[in-house]
């Protein structure tokens, strides 16, 4: 019988409960009682889950601000951990000020004074540089600490974008729109900060068609048509540009059947998509809708002419101008042709001929650099570039700068330094310097390079960008090699950044730590602790990197190893709180791992082994009711009766719920004929017992037998 007991107890212990659906009610119920109870990181998570379900509910982001305020100042009275008390204000202002509602905006004027003041409090304790680039870098190591403070990273991005230079300008107000696309949902919100970023970066493919999704998903489709243009001007993979791009005009066609313009624009986006069978049937439908508009000839003329088909292209191209014989964009298209079968007297002549219409014709000025630069040395092609004038206009000199740029990127630095040193005749500015000087690195002249910055600081002295530059090649490749890998983390090309610091000699801390942190966000932990624990062994003293070691094991749940790295981050940190509070839960969950194994040797009367368990988390807990419960019955069991009891009775101290103690306390008097304690316990555990089971109505009986033993 006793047996018995045992097993079903187990089974009632240690069942896993099941929750019910995750609701905003069950986390916003659950995060109100964790405050009350001052268990303000446990109220912390729940309202954060809670606010992705309804990320406008008032009442869960205002308990959530008043749960990282109270926390904040526990740390600051309590432990006097300034820069954890620094993360959680920043979290409340980013609530209040970069993420607010009506509501927290009306009524939190005063508050947040208040908490500005306390952040500036902690600032001055941790001697905290409030720069810009201090504060984006702040940001980033908030973000990617692996704590998914993400609030706390929001709002340093946004104080630095206050105070920054355009490049900060834009990457923090991109990573602010990120985090609150991410964390909260809220689009429209993550729309405005794409917005602020596209204002300081215009031509950023990214920023435009990210912004275009959030016009998008708020119903904006006009502007998220228009968005979704721009970043396909500059987009180095438009797949998904197009894509949503099909989606918009197929929508609007459903709208409108009888527009031409719309017609016109899926199927070019069709064709771009590779969907050529789909995008003639559009471009002949609008043919059919006006057979004589010299635009719809035109891009029929410029379908034909990308799939190689030169022969159909002309006659389009010819009908169209025709129509308008000054449409100077129908005659670039005519340039192309003739680019593209190696006619390029005929080309010339139609490029020359479009410029003629419109001297800033880009696509006639890029078409006639490509039909003569063969012939031509730099300084000759912008001689020819200026028609007879004493030097090429704005426009010209563009085209040739961006040819420039894509022999850079196409790793044609060589010839590309040739054209960056004609075009600086004609455009001064310190962004053709740091081209030239980023193409004379590729071509391993780092000397020539910085000479190039030198010059370009004298002009420009105030220049962030050039001294930046010029820093990065003063400190050698490998720096730049950890700046491009930086921007590939950023922006999630995690295999990129890997690629990159692989290449960085020699090894070290920063760079063991860079590739931890890759592998982690790719989700290979295995691989992130492999670069942890190295990154350990160049700073063996860092208590950080331990407890990053320490959180990854516990996301495993290998509770031993995660226990001997939070200990070791806590003894090289005495103040290591995070440490601290996570190595609790894991001595927690180890143990309830090491009293299941005692259960599994128990079972098998393995008694040895079971009481070295027993004491392993006794070690480390030595009020664990259930440690003491099992040793109870492994005295029982060896007749060990005096130390059974013993347990029994601390087993039922430390967890009242465990009346079953009573109840063996009882059979073990009773054996004994000591009937008097037998009786007492019987009834605590009838007393107790709320069940009408077997063991109950056993208690019950013995009690009537013993009735004569009550004084």
């Amino acid at each position: 019988m006793k047996k018995l007991l045992i097993i079903l107890f187990s089974m009632l212990v240690f069942t896993p409960i099941v929750f019910a659906d995750e609701t905003f009610k069950s986390h916003f119920d659950l995060a109100e009682q964790y405050y009350k109870q001052a268990k303000y990181t446990n109220a912390i998570g729940e309202y954060q889950k809670a606010l992705r379900i309804n990320n406008l509910d008032n009442s869960a982001r205002i308990g959530l601000i008043n749960s990282y305020l109270d926390r904040a100042t526990y740390y600051i009275n309590t432990l006097k951990d300034f820069d954890a008390a620094a993360n959680d204000y920043r979290s409340a202002l980013f609530y209040l000020e970069v993420y607010p509602t009506e509501q927290t905006m009306q009524n939190a004027s005063q508050i947040t004074s208040d908490v500005k003041d306390n952040l500036e409090k902690c600032f001055v304790e941790t001697k905290f540089d409030k720069s810009s680039y201090s504060r984006y870098k702040k940001a980033d190591e908030i973000r990617n600490n692996g704590l998914n403070d993400y609030a706390a990273a929001a709002y340093e991005y946004y104080r630095a974008s206050l105070i920054g230079d355009s490049n900060i300008v834009k990457n923090a107000n991109r990573n602010i729109a990120d985090i609150i696309k991410s964390r909260t949902g809220n689009f429209k919100r993550a729309g405005d900060f794409y917005s602020n970023a596209i204002k300081v970066a215009p031509n950023d493919s990214g920023l435009h068609n990210s912004y275009a999704q959030m016009l998008m998903k708020t119903n904006q489709e006009d502007l998220a048509i228009e968005e979704f243009n721009k970043a396909l001007a500059t987009a180095s993979n438009p797949k998904y540009i197009l894509i949503n791009l099909e989606k918009l005009y197929s929508k609007r066609l459903q709208q409108n059947p009888n527009s031409i313009n719309t017609v016109l624009n899926l199927a070019s986006v069709l064709h771009k998509q590779g969907k050529d069978n789909e995008a003639i049937n559009y471009y002949k439908k609008a043919e059919t809708m006006n057979a004589n508009n010299e635009i719809v000839l035109m891009k029929l003329g410029e379908y034909y002419l990308d799939n190689n088909n030169t022969t159909k292209a002309l006659d389009y191209f010819t009908r169209s101008l025709q129509i308008k014989p000054n449409n100077a964009n129908t005659l670039c298209l005519v340039g192309d042709l003739y680019l593209k079968t190696k006619d390029t007297e005929k080309a010339t002549e139609a490029y020359k001929k479009a410029l003629e219409i419109n001297p800033n014709n880009a696509d006639a000025q890029e078409g006639l650099i490509q039909a003569v630069v063969d012939i031509m040395t730099p300084a000759d092609l912008m001689s020819y570039l200026a028609f007879g004038k004493e030097k090429p206009n704005a426009s010209a000199v563009d085209c040739v700068y961006d040819y420039a740029k894509d022999l850079h990127s196409s790793n044609k630095a060589k010839k590309a330094i040739l054209y960056y040193y004609e075009v600086l005749k004609y455009k001064d500015t310190p962004e053709v310097y740091i081209n030239l000087a980023l193409a004379q690195v590729q071509e391993d002249r780092e000397v020539d390079a910085i000479n190039t910055l030198v010059v370009a600081r004298q002009k420009y002295p105030g220049n962030q960008q050039i001294q930046k530059t010029l820093k990065e090649i003063s400190h050698s490749v490998n720096n730049q090699k950890y700046a491009k890998a930086s921007e590939y983390f950023n922006t999630q090309e995690y295999q990129k950044a890997l690629d990159l610091y692989a290449q960085i000699e020699p090894d070290s801390a920063e760079k063991s730590l860079a590739m931890a942190a890759c592998y982690k966000s790719m989700g290979n932990i295995e691989k992130a602790l492999e670069y942890y624990k190295q990154a350990l062994t160049y700073t063996p003293n860092n208590s950080d990197i331990a407890y990053y070691i320490g959180v990854l094991y516990a996301e495993k749940e290998n509770w031993t190893s995660a226990k001997i790295y939070l200990q070791k981050a806590i003894k090289l940190n005495a103040n290591n709180t995070k440490a601290k509070e996570l190595l609790a839960s894991v001595v927690e969950q180890n143990n309830i791992l090491l009293i299941n194994k005692v259960i599994e040797k128990y079972n098998k009367t393995e008694y040895d082994e079971a009481l070295k368990l027993i004491s392993q988390v006794l070690t480390e807990d030595s009020n664990n009711a259930y440690a003491h419960y099992y040793r109870g019955l492994i005295y029982d069991s060896q007749k060990k009766y005096n130390q059974a009891i013993d347990e029994y009775q601390k087993s039922y101290k430390n967890n009242p719920t465990l009346i079953v103690a009573n109840y063996l306390i009882a059979i073990i008097y009773d054996s004994q004929a000591q009937y008097k304690k037998a009786l007492e316990y019987y009834k605590k555990f009838v007393n107790e017992n709320k069940e009408e089971d077997e063991y109950k109505t056993y208690a019950k009986s013995r009690i009537v037998d013993l009735k004569g033993y009550e004084n």
